[in-house]
């Protein structure tokens, strides 16, 4: 198993539209995919604790939401996870899509695993050397752009990856929206912050 992820992980880097097939063919079902997403959050979870208890995070103005505790910021991560792969799903369908919302779970759920493998690499980049980690972070998010524009194509069907690349950026704004919404409503986040 341990030698299939290490595969899937370096596909998903190089190719990353390949990947995204094997991702769809993995025969796990909705529920493995929700453990695969809840464990990858406990997992930041405590990559957060910590990276706050070696750097201390500012949770005044705009980021005192943080500060609610690691539960609570858990469910709000998940809650935004499942709403990626929502959001996913009902664009990519209204732009003449086919995927599904398993499809999109599991794109969510492995996309998550190899995140969190960056977040890792970039914390121990920025103990060692912290202007190679800036670098490495900033390549890693537009790789990351790239990779998930790449899943979405593949899961929805198209022939391009820009068509990918729109609904992606359609979600990180219905996400975002929603997000903002919910910050807001439970007063996590005073209106003026946003």
């Amino acid at each position: 198993m341990k030698d299939i992820l290490r595969r899937l992980f370096a596909e998903t880097l190089r190719r990353p539209q390949d990947a995204a097939g094997s991702v769809f063919a993995l025969p796990l079902e909705r529920g493995a995919w929700m453990q695969v997403l809840v464990l990858v959050l406990a997992l930041e979870g405590i990559l957060t604790a910590v990276q706050t208890m070696i750097m201390p995070v500012e949770t005044e103005g705009a980021f005192a939401w943080l500060a609610v505790g690691t539960l609570p910021l858990a469910l709000i991560k998940l809650a935004t996870m499942l709403a990626f792969a929502f959001f996913v799903t009902k664009i990519g369908r209204a732009l003449a899509g086919t995927g599904t919302f398993d499809g999109a779970l599991a794109m969510v759920a492995w996309l998550s695993v190899v995140s969190l493998a960056l977040q890792v690499t970039a914390f121990l980049l920025f103990l060692l050397v912290p202007p190679l980690a800036a670098l490495f972070i900033l390549a890693g998010n537009i790789w990351m752009i790239w990779i998930y524009s790449s899943f979405t194509t593949a899961l929805h069907g198209y022939d391009t990856n820009l068509k990918g690349l729109g609904v992606a950026f359609l979600t990180v704004l219905g996400v975002a929206l929603c997000l903002s919404i919910f910050l807001v409503g439970f007063g996590l986040v005073p209106l003026e912050d946003i």
